[in-house]
């Protein structure tokens, strides 16, 4: 009889821990969903926060962000078109990473490997293709909710 109070006392001890445990987790997961104004220093948090945050899913024009892993620069004479920044950008997805081909328009853009940037996805309904541009660098510091990250150069409009 004594064994079997000594093991239920264990038990509600280990059951008292896992909720405060559970408390835990769900008060980070409360604060990060807040969303107040902050800085990132690593990449890790700052992709872990996008991802508590953001719906980060490929949608027709709904932003996705991601980083510069190359850049590549096109003149435009061989097309006779403009010239452009040929990016490689990985974008932040549900599922983990996904590289993209997104081009910039604005010669003038000071681009480089691992920069923070937003891409807007559009779905060409006729062709089944998805097209990516990227439309703005963006430094690591989230303005609040609803507001979303600081724009540092904004490449369209």
């Amino acid at each position: 009889m004594v064994m079997i109070v000594y093991i239920l006392a264990f038990l509600g001890i280990l059951f008292i821990l896992f909720l405060f445990w559970l408390g835990a987790i769900a008060k980070k997961a409360k604060n990060e969903l807040r969303a107040e104004p902050r800085e990132f220093k690593d990449a890790v948090e700052l992709m872990g926060f996008i991802r508590n945050v953001f719906d980060c899913q490929l949608k027709d024009q709904v932003v996705l962000y991601g980083f510069v892993e190359s850049i590549d620069y096109c003149d435009g004479s061989a097309t006779m078109s403009e010239p452009v920044f040929i990016l490689y950008v990985v974008l932040i997805t549900r599922k983990g990473h996904e590289k993209v081909l997104a081009p910039c328009g604005n010669v003038c853009a000071t681009l480089k490997k691992g920069d923070f940037v937003a891409v807007m996805p559009f779905y060409s309904e006729r062709h089944k293709f998805w097209y990516y541009a990227t439309i703005a660098k963006l430094k690591p510091y989230y303005l609040g909710e609803g507001k979303g990250f600081f724009v540092d150069e904004q490449y369209v409009g």
